[in-house]
């Protein structure tokens, strides 16, 4: 082998090599990466709502359901069992906070399961309450018109209930014209709400839930 070719070689090795560290760096990298990403969902699904939390009924048809307002953990939790078969614990349930931030129940405790004969009672005459866990994710921000214009459906189908809960419809008309953001509308929404004592509520077994 002559100089030349011992050259060559040695530079066609250290770029063997450095095409090697190149490709441990770039998977490093990409693992990193993946790892922070990792973390970072992590902390986001472990973050905890702040309450009162607005519940517009998202998932089930305007004629069947309302406004809410939760003021407290338990709440979301202590229900009967009929409303735990009408889907109140739904993934398809949305709770709002002052913040803009969208909310969704990802994990209950102890999972609800009832017999069939506890099925059929429920509907006939014992509809026992019972306390559950909720958990709840981040799953985006608020989009103000489409809270608006849930808003206006539920009274629009569901007048009396609404109304008589919270204030009239005039009132209801002039709030949603002013506001200009989810935080504004979360505000208008609490200043309106009529109950004096939501503690008594929430220890009476709730109210949205319960229907």
């Amino acid at each position: 082998m002559t100089s030349s070719d011992s050259v060559t070689s040695r530079r066609q090795c250290l770029i063997h090599s450095s095409n090697i560290d190149i490709g441990v760096a770039n998977k490093a990298l990409e693992w990193t990466r993946l790892r922070r990403a990792t973390q970072l969902w992590r902390s986001h699904k472990k973050m905890n709502p702040t309450f009162p939390l607005l519940d517009l009924g998202d998932g089930a048809p305007p004629e069947k359901s309302t406004i809410e307002m939760y003021f407290y953990p338990e709440e979301l939790g202590h229900c009967t069992r009929l409303a735990v078969l009408n889907n109140a614990f739904s993934d398809g349930r949305m709770f709002y906070d002052r913040n803009g931030h969208v909310w969704k129940i990802s994990e209950v405790n102890p999972p609800p399961v009832f017999s069939k004969l506890q099925r059929i009672l429920c509907h006939l005459c014992y509809n026992p309450s019972q306390k559950y866990t909720v958990t709840l994710s981040k799953c985006g921000n608020a989009d103000l018109a489409e809270m608006i214009k849930r808003i206006k459906l539920l009274i629009e189908h569901e007048p009396g209930d609404i109304l008589y809960q919270w204030i009239d419809e005039n009132a209801w008309q002039e709030g949603l014209s002013t506001v200009s953001n989810a935080t504004e509308l979360f505000d208008f929404i609490v200043k309106a709400l009529r109950f004096t004592n939501p503690k008594d509520e929430c220890e009476s077994g709730g109210r949205g839930l319960t229907d």
